[in-house]
């Protein structure tokens, strides 16, 4: 996996997936006001059906730090901090 730094190179991701999955950044952010980029940038890769270990690779961070990412994710969003799976799930049928 290449890493992603570029803001051009998200701000395309972004588009694509609100191309295919309808206002997907407008209906996450809508939901959680305070998700930061790259909380974002974990939920779009994510979407996509990346690995832990694949978004790790791709921001260039630790495994732990992604699992921690995404701990933190479903905490602001207020959902049960569970199995990952859950984030997992919650993005993909989101």
């Amino acid at each position: 996996m290449t890493p992603i730094s570029h803001p051009d190179k998200w701000l395309t991701i972004q588009e694509n997936i609100d191309s295919i999955y309808p206002s997907f950044t407008e209906r996450l952010c809508k939901l959680c006001p305070s998700l930061s980029n790259k909380d974002l940038q974990v939920c779009y890769l994510t979407k996509i059906g990346m690995s832990p270990s694949d978004i790790s690779r791709v921001l260039q961070q630790s495994r732990q730090a992604i699992t921690n990412t995404r701990k933190r994710i479903m905490q602001k969003m207020e959902k049960v901090a569970g199995q990952m799976s859950n984030f997992d799930d919650f993005i993909e049928n989101f």
